[in-house]
């Protein structure tokens, strides 16, 4: 309970979930509908009226609760349609990128209505850019109630779908107004173009065009190739590459900058420059805005709480786009950041001393710690969602990691930087890498492919997170006592003394450390 008062963002997404489950389970109950707003003003009108401090949480709690409920019933609605139109004809704009599948071209289009319908158009050389006006005739929209795949009705939802339409007949009218996001999209197609002439193989421009860029249009073979030896997230352009490609700035800038805020200022700019490079991308922004959060905490004065920033950065975007709910890689972003939040401190000492012995080491084992640490949450969430993933997923990470944290910053001051006459020359050393990741992929592939087939329910998913939070307060204990003895006997000795008590450290501490220890100890 004091741990959920000193992070109320957190207490309050705890509340606020389980409320969006319930609104999108049960959205034709009408007593439901009613019940939101009953909860909502029963909690406020109970806060106001009472001086019991220890009511407020709960209350609080409540209205998260019912503003759950009405979140989810409202999108959900906005999702519905009466029945299955016919030879329906439609303007709508495009307000995604174009995605390329085996036989269709998928593109996401919102009509003047409002409504938000996933179009599948044959393959042509006219892909509709974003932002561009689709005039679609005698089209058939399947509501999305009606798809009896459970996992294709919840991509359709967390799209904010009311329906798929498999049109034969579109006229695209492009755009010539001016937006944010068409703007970063033609940047990334400039950067694409230079990248073009470096003079790679089609396989090392699609990674370097993944890794850096964010365009997977062109790199199918690769990410299932990655995906079977458990580094799907590599090829997925996320906060991964955002984190290296401002830790890169942050090393650099550090020894010139003297004020924390005008490197704080750089970082943040860093980081958005990299989002408009790859597009605006769902996932890049949900980083920047969540590293935001961070920075400007620090710039109010306000105690940068991990978990309360990671909780309100997901409370806000649930807010703006309750879709979110549904979607998978939503989902795996903010549990792997949990995931590292929790656990990466108990793998990976965080003081210098460590780092400043053998920097090179101490980096190394950090790529192995933070890969263990992402997979502890999201391997359940993994096999809930498609039953199977990679026994290689540790291993393979830690080459592959380096590697591509080696690759995307020299890729991306090859594009930005490098000029055009000169690009050829960097063939190599970018060739080199590409085929480095590309031969460890292939390495482990050989030796297998080592999948875990096991499809977990929701209630193993939620029984496999419990046991975690179990089993986490021992973790953590176990983790203090090795670094206590860690600094009186060194790290070889340290899992031998585990099993002191800890009221053997405090009387040794307090009369003279590691001589007056050696006297206490068996």
């Amino acid at each position: 309970m004091n741990s959920l008062r000193r992070r109320p963002a957190l207490g309050v997404l705890i509340a606020f979930l389980p409320g969006m489950a319930v609104g999108f389970s049960l959205p034709e109950a009408y007593a439901l509908r009613l019940l939101p707003v009953v909860l909502v003003l029963l909690a406020i009108g109970i806060g106001v009226a009472t001086r019991w401090r220890y009511a407020r949480l709960p209350l609080i709690w409540l209205a998260s609760f019912g503003l759950g409920c009405l979140v989810a019933a409202h999108a959900l609605r906005q999702t519905q349609l009466a029945g299955t139109i016919k030879n329906s004809s439609f303007s709508a704009v495009a307000i995604e990128e174009a995605r390329h599948t085996e036989q269709f071209v998928r593109v996401t289009v919102r009509s003047g209505s409002g409504r938000i319908v996933v179009l599948y158009l044959p393959q042509s050389d006219a892909v509709p850019q974003f932002g561009d006006t689709l005039c679609v005739t005698n089209a058939t929209i399947t509501p999305t109630a009606l798809k009896t795949q459970s996992e294709y009705r919840r991509f359709l939802l967390s799209k904010g779908a009311c329906g798929v339409s498999y049109p034969k007949e579109v006229y695209i009218k492009r755009c010539e107004g001016f937006s944010l996001r068409r703007y970063a999209l033609s940047v990334r197609n400039r950067l694409l173009a230079r990248l073009d002439a470096v003079g790679l193989d089609s396989e090392s421009t699609a990674l370097v065009g993944a890794l850096c860029l964010g365009y997977r249009n062109e790199a199918g073979e690769i990410s299932g190739l990655f995906r079977r030896v458990g580094a799907a997230h590599i090829m997925a352009v996320s906060g991964f590459h955002l984190g290296i490609a401002v830790s890169v700035v942050w090393l650099l800038l550090s020894g010139f900058v003297r004020t924390r805020r005008m490197l704080s200022v750089a970082i943040l700019a860093a980081a958005w420059l990299f989002a408009l490079l790859t597009g605006l991308s769902a996932p890049t922004l949900r980083a920047a805005f969540m590293l935001t959060l961070f920075e400007a905490s620090s710039f109010l004065g306000i105690a940068r709480d991990r978990f309360n920033i990671i909780a309100f950065s997901a409370l806000v975007l649930l807010l703006l786009r309750p879709g979110y709910f549904f979607d998978i890689g939503f989902q795996l972003s903010y549990t792997a950041i949990l995931s590292i939040a929790l656990f990466y401190p108990l793998f990976y000492p965080l003081g210098g001393a460590p780092r400043k012995s053998n920097p090179l080491v101490s980096y190394l084992y950090g790529l192995v710690a933070l890969s263990l640490s992402a997979q502890v949450l999201t391997t359940p969430l993994v096999l809930y969602h498609f039953g199977t993933t990679s026994l290689w997923t540790l291993w393979s990470n830690v080459p592959l990691v380096i590697l591509s944290s080696v690759l995307i910053p020299v890729g991306l001051f090859v594009l930005i930087v490098v000029p055009y006459a000169l690009l050829p020359h960097f063939g190599t050393i970018i060739g080199l890498l590409c085929h480095g990741m590309l031969r460890t992929a292939g390495f482990f592939m050989e030796l297998g492919e080592g999948m875990l087939h096991l499809r977990l329910s929701l209630g193993g998913l939620i029984a496999c997170w419990l046991l975690g939070a179990a089993l986490y307060p021992f973790a953590r204990h176990l983790r203090k006592q090795f670094a206590a003895y860690r600094d009186v006997y060194g790290a070889e000795n340290a899992l031998n003394r585990i099993r002191i008590p800890q009221s053997v450290i405090g009387k040794a501490e307090k009369k003279g450390g590691k001589r007056r220890l050696d006297d206490l100890l068996p």
